[in-house]
């Protein structure tokens, strides 16, 4: 493969993962909305969907950066000037690729941060409740404990 077709590959690569991205990207979307709604088991689909996705990329990345390391190996240059027009150009736009993929990541991290944080909080209201209602609960066994041991009343009057 030439340096042409390998940086034509690799902005494939890119587009994959770019695409893979949008989605994963919607899914945060969802995950915040679901996280506000308070639906559990939306979320748990999410969270895996995010998790299959996320594999994928990583088998992206990993023919991304086999095929990098054979155009440094192959090709190497110390400056993109030293390029010829077309693989100048094609570098360009691969590099371009390369920083949209990356300004989305940092939004999807910012977003799931920002998740994150909220569910813990959402957790920590939920214990909080559990909480109480466990304390309500010992406080009416202590009170049924007591009536059903006491049977009925018999008051008896002595005269005197």
């Amino acid at each position: 493969m030439g340096r042409v077709e390998l940086i034509e590959y690799l902005f494939k690569l890119s587009e994959g993962k770019l695409f893979l991205i949008n989605q994963l990207w919607t899914l945060t979307q969802q995950q915040s909305e679901t996280i506000g709604s308070g639906e559990m088991d939306s979320l748990n689909d999410i969270i895996e969907q995010k998790q299959s996705i996320m594999d994928r990329v990583d088998v992206l990345d990993k023919e991304f950066a086999e095929k990098y390391d054979v155009i440094k190996a192959e090709f190497p240059i110390n400056d993109v000037g030293a390029l010829d027009s077309e693989s100048r150009e094609k570098m360009r736009i691969l590099k371009e690729k390369v920083k949209e993929i990356h300004n989305l990541t940092e939004k999807i991290q910012q977003m799931d941060d920002s998740n994150t944080e909220r569910f813990q909080k959402n957790m920590e209201s939920i214990r909080n409740e559990l909480k109480k209602v466990k304390f309500g609960q010992k406080i009416s066994k202590g009170y049924s404990a007591n009536k059903q041991n006491e049977g009925f009343s018999i008051f008896i009057d002595k005269m005197k």
